[in-house]
């Protein structure tokens, strides 16, 4: 563990005038670029030997800017060179954006530009493809924002403070139909389809957007679909943004600032994007309560200026200047206000400087955490989540002043733009506790003979029902508890994770085949240690030896190999990352239950032990590892769920989808976990509760058409074209280089099958037309013919709503003493899952323990058949459809 920390310069012996951000072209690894608030950008080189740079560009040079004692940049108070973004496509288009202050006759204006690297010279800007896109009057020096970043949508987001002075005497925060100020801006600048369905759509009129003579005159950017002011019913009522939040009357859609996607900030210093997750902070500089950060969505109202922070604001302090139209009086109603993840008040710092989630892996026991600054006390501070808390540790109190956090490509560590410095640091540790961890695998004990790899003493040999996809890799588990007692075994649970004491280690080892599908090829690659502790856990890594003898500890940034694998009788290089230790805590999250696999549908299978074949969760309990007050009854687990392998034909592929979701995703894609998206791929949950088939997108990757999963459309379908990385980055994110042919063969059938398998809303539509849902007939609970069958459950037995009969469900559960026995038969429909429950008064019904009576989703309609013997007076039985 970490004792301190300290700053060192990042970039070698490198300084620079002001430093103020940090960003580099998406994919680039070889280059960072630095803004100097003074005018210039610098290109820093990385590859190969000492950092060196040279000035890709300087805005002084820029037609209209100018150099010298008349010059039209300014660099006053908080003015300057202040934001840099590279558009997702630079490497083809060359295309970046930035922010910067300039007059324009005889006014500050602030502006924002699009320009072009060079043909012929990456390394150095082409001036005359400046093209402004929005330039804005400011009477103020201060409160500018600026910061620039693209977003996972691929469109602009631009920061902007509230105009200046102080408790907005400028009166910008409350008005959306205004100027460009108090607001995160989302632009397309690519201006996909305007006009067209679906498309983006120009916007509003107003003296500070500049036009293109280029286009007819019109605005170099467009409104992307999704900004909030674009919402039905905006006007009037501001709809989802609360009645009268922004103002009194004199509303009208031509004078909305469509552009504005975020509001409420005073001065936004800095915004970034998580770019595994998608998600956006934004630290916001206080007046004189509280300095904040918050964690936004589109339409989210910060608060300011009748909020700062958590902390409620009385003052309305000036009227609106002469340049505003005449309206009615502004209110200052409650309204719906996001509070910040973090809040602090001015005896912790005086001026926030916004962040980044570190993931680098130098430094891993701050992988996830949030960092940010304090420019005023120079203090350097780490937010870390755990579930909807965020909690502050700080980190450096050495008097840095950091106006700027960015990511070092080579590494993804994170960097500090020190503007008073002149330098762009990075993070050491000062000094370090605890024992280092072994050198070498056969020092950890884990195995008594490495040759066999044969487990010490008390650590457990396990199998899982679905493995995670692990870039073709056979494996092997095993696991250790810290004791018997009852604090130290592990406690069960039916359907949510499992939890463990401080020092419970799991151990999972790889082998790659060299040539691929021969298993006798299979060498020996690495070896993984999780080890859980009283406050999280830690991951360690071992690579194996060419010589296969021993395995030695991977450094803390991990490190990365290329194996040849022979496939197709061809040889090709498969590149293995063996994870750095931070990167262990991207998956094994707090929120997915930390051990991944370790849990009810992964542990619930046979397996042989000796000569005997158990059941592993029964072994488990039977040999003391669950706690006595969770552990299940014996024979129980046939009522358990289980995952279904991912090629099993007699699964349904619903039920396979689900699993393989559960199982690759889980890190991310569940309540409190951190990745984006209008979906929930928790295993209990049916698919209907997942929204996967019904979520909107957060990015539609400029097709509307496009779905989470669009049915009978594998083209349109965002969750396989993540899995394939087809235009996006590919998922799962980390440690993995090959694609998973089984996943995508499951996911097209499953998109297939699709337009056969309705939703219930879907199924109401199909059955109960014109009307369809509406129609009170087709209520989940309706019984239109009077069957005894709800709406809802003939939908799980795909049976017709409407036909009354003897047997409408066509789901028979007999029971017939014949021979000493009872006998039953039932028709399983597809996809469902079915069990036979059992009560003999009922009123208390429980899982019939008889061979067979497991739960399962099969493929296709199956007629079962349960036999039993005679065991009561008297018996009754009912079959339990679950929904997937």
């Amino acid at each position: 563990a970490a004792t301190g920390y300290q700053l060192e310069n990042a970039l070698g012996t490198l300084t620079f005038s002001q430093p103020l951000a940090i960003a580099t072209p998406p994919g680039e690894t070889g280059r960072v670029f630095i803004v100097e608030k003074s005018g210039a950008i610098q290109v820093v080189n990385l590859a190969g030997g000492a950092p060196s740079k040279a000035t890709f560009l300087d805005v002084r040079s820029i037609s209209g800017v100018g150099t010298g004692p008349g010059t039209n940049f300014l660099e006053d108070g908080e003015s300057g060179l202040l934001g840099l973004a590279f558009h997702p496509g630079y490497a083809t288009n060359r295309t970046f954006f930035i922010f910067y202050t300039v007059r324009v006759a005889g006014n500050r204006h602030q502006r924002l530009a699009r320009l072009q690297a060079s043909a012929t010279n990456p390394n150095l800007a082409d001036v005359s493809t400046h093209a402004p896109l929005i330039t804005q009057l400011d009477d103020a020096s201060n409160h500018n924002g600026g910061d620039l970043h693209f977003g996972p949508d691929g469109h602009l987001y631009v920061a902007l403070g509230d105009e200046g002075a102080s408790n907005d005497s400028l009166d910008n925060s409350r008005w959306i139909d205004r100027d460009f100020f108090s607001a995160i801006l989302r632009l397309d600048v690519d201006r996909r389809d305007v006009g067209l369905p679906g498309g983006s759509l120009e916007p509003n009129a107003h003296p500070a957007i500049d036009l293109d003579p280029a286009n007819a005159n019109r605005a170099r950017y467009a409104i992307p679909p999704g900004n909030p002011l674009l919402a039905p019913g905006i006007v009037g009522t501001l709809g989802p943004l609360g009645s009268g939040a922004f103002g009194g009357g004199n509303l009208t859609a031509a004078r909305l600032r469509t552009e504005f996607a975020i509001f409420g900030v005073r001065n936004p210093w800095r915004i970034s994007f998580d770019q595994p997750t998608g998600r956006l902070f934004i630290a916001d500089v206080g007046q004189n309560a509280r300095e904040e950060i918050s964690l936004a969505a589109l339409g989210a109202n910060l608060g300011w200026p009748h909020r700062e922070g958590r902390t409620d604001l009385t003052f309305w302090n000036g009227s609106a200047p002469a340049r505003s139209p005449a309206r009615t009086a502004p209110v200052n109603p409650p309204a719906p206000r996001l509070d910040p993840i973090h809040d602090y008040d001015r005896g912790i710092g005086t001026s926030i400087t916004g962040g980044v989630i570190y993931r680098g892996s130098r430094l891993p026991e701050l992988f996830g955490r949030y960092l940010f600054s304090d420019f005023g006390v120079g203090r350097l501070f780490s937010l870390r989540q755990d579930g909807s808390t965020w909690t502050r540790a700080t980190l450096v109190n050495t008097g840095a002043t950091i106006a700027g956090i960015g990511f070092d490509p080579r590494n993804a560590d994170a960097l500090f733009a020190n503007l008073n410095a002149g330098v762009v640091q990075r993070l050491v540790r000062s000094g370090t506790t605890g024992t280092p961890p072994p050198a070498a695998l056969s020092a950890t004990g884990a195995f008594a003979t490495l040759a066999t790899l044969s487990p010490a003493p008390g650590v457990v040999p396990y199998d899982v029902n679905l493995p995670f996809w692990s870039d073709h890799a056979l494996k092997r588990r095993w696991f250790a508890l810290p004791g018997t007692s009852a604090t130290h075994v592990a406690t069960f649970a039916a359907d949510t994770p499992w939890s463990f004491p401080a020092g419970t280690v799991w151990v999972k080892h790889f082998d790659l085949e060299t040539t691929r599908g021969v298993p006798a090829t299979a060498r020996r690659i690495e070896t993984r240690f999780l080890v859980k502790t009283a406050a999280g856990l830690y991951g360690l890594s071992y690579r194996w030896r060419p010589d296969q003898s021993e395995a030695d500890l991977v450094p803390e940034d991990g490190a990365d190999a290329d194996y040849t694998i022979n496939e197709n009788g061809l040889d090709r290089a498969q590149r293995w990352r063996f994870p750095g230790r931070g990167q262990c805590l991207a998956c094994h999250t707090p929120a997915a239950g930390h051990a991944l696999s370790f849990h009810t549908r992964q542990l619930n299978r046979p397996r042989t032990y000796g000569t005997e074949t158990d059941n592993q969760i029964n072994h488990l309990a039977e040999a003391g590892y669950l706690s006595a007050a969770s552990a299940p009854l014996p024979d129980a687990v046939a009522a358990l769920p289980a995952h279904a392998a991912l090629d099993d034909p007699t699964a349904s592929l619903e039920h396979r989808v689900r699993g393989y979701l559960a199982v690759n995703c889980v890190s991310c894609h569940v309540p409190g976990g951190a990745g984006l998206g209008n979906f929930d791929v928790t295993a209990s949950l049916t698919t209907e509760a997942s929204r996967l088939r019904i979520a909107a997108l957060i990015n539609d990757a400029g097709d509307p058409a496009n779905r989470l999963l669009a049915p009978g459309d594998a083209a349109r379908s965002i969750l396989l074209k993540r899995i394939l990385g087809d235009g996006a980055p590919r998922m799962p994110p980390l440690a993995t280089n090959e694609l998973d042919p089984g996943a995508e063969t499951l996911l097209r059938a499953y998109i297939g099958e699709l337009t056969t398998r309705p939703t219930f809303a879907g199924w109401q539509t199909a059955n109960f037309a014109p009307d369809g849902p509406l129609d009170p007939q087709a209520a989940p609970t309706a019984d239109p013919d009077a069957d005894g069958a709800s709406n809802r459950l003939e939908y799980l037995a795909a049976t017709a709503p409407r036909s009354p009969g003897p047997d409408p469900l066509a789901v028979a559960l007999l029971a017939s003493p014949a021979g000493g026995e009872y006998v039953l038969t039932f028709r399983h429909p597809a996809a469902r899952g079915a069990m036979v429950e059992t009560s003999t008064d009922l009123a208390t019904w429980t899982h019939w323990l008889v061979p067979g009576n497991t739960l399962m989703w099969p493929s296709t309609d199956t007629l079962r058949e349960l036999r039993a013997p005679l065991d009561a007076d008297r018996r009754f039985f009912r079959l339990r459809l679950d929904e997937r």
